[in-house]
């Protein structure tokens, strides 16, 4: 490939990226959360910022108990110390897994321990979080002089950073959000430069290379409607097929 755009980037992760999703939602799946009501649900987090990936589990609170109104409070005042709804996963002497977190009443119950380490270290130890996601080998790739400033690729969504504007794609429900950061109005043409915009390819390993260029889908084609708005956010779902993605507007 003489050039690598956005468009690449996310047609060739954006499958991989929610099959990695679906796993941890597997694990939010065997987390016992029912001995605390302030718990409404709880997500894993996949963290790749350290010299190996690990995994938090964060606490969404339940907002019709006393805490979850409080935190609420606290948070519209500025006032609220994060932190405190989010702990690692870590592994006790005997190889059980636990979650680091003191405000809730919550963990992984006998019966779900070997399930839950099976998924976690697959997450952990799949090539493609590893040479992929690692931030050693850079999620940010800029374009210094063009329009996209960076893009970040998470199990959960993908970015793709303007100067005025940036998408989202949601991995997990397969739609898309095209969100403005300034007053300038949000068009068709302005969302393709940002879906094929050149990316720096210095910043790409070799492995991230022969990722992209072997994905049958970079060859697709978005098909993006036609549209003029001064809607801060326009959101989109997704139509696919073999040979096209197509935007729809919600």
């Amino acid at each position: 490939m003489d050039k690598v755009t956005t468009k690449d980037l996310l047609l060739s992760t954006k499958d991989k990226l929610s099959a990695i999703q679906e796993q941890l939602n597997e694990l939010r799946a065997l987390t016992y959360i029912a001995g605390d009501k302030n718990i409404d649900h709880v997500r894993y987090v996949l963290q790749t910022t350290y010299e190996k990936p690990e995994l938090d589990c964060v606490v969404e609170w339940n907002n019709r108990r006393l805490k979850g109104i409080i935190n609420n409070i606290l948070l519209r005042m500025n006032l609220y110390i994060h932190g405190r709804e989010s702990g690692k996963v870590l592994r006790d002497n005997n190889g059980n897994s636990y979650i680091d977190i003191y405000e809730y009443y919550l963990g992984i119950l006998d019966g779900n321990q070997d399930k839950f380490r099976q998924i976690a270290d697959k997450v952990l130890n799949d090539r493609f979080v590893l040479e992929f996601l690692a931030n050693k080998r850079g999620t940010h790739w800029l374009q210094e002089d063009g329009i996209v400033r960076s893009m970040e690729l998470f199990p959960s969504d993908i970015h793709i950073n303007g100067v005025d504007a940036g998408v989202n794609y949601h991995t997990s429900d397969n739609t898309a959000s095209f969100m403005s950061s300034g007053d300038d109005r949000l068009t068709d043409e302005l969302l393709y430069e940002l879906l094929n915009a050149e990316l720096d390819r210095e910043r790409l390993s070799n492995y991230q290379m022969q990722y992209i260029e072997s994905s049958p889908s970079i060859s697709k084609e978005i098909i993006i409607p036609r549209f003029c708005s001064y809607e801060r956010r326009i959101d989109f779902g997704l139509e696919e097929d073999d040979k096209r993605l197509s935007l729809i507007i919600k």
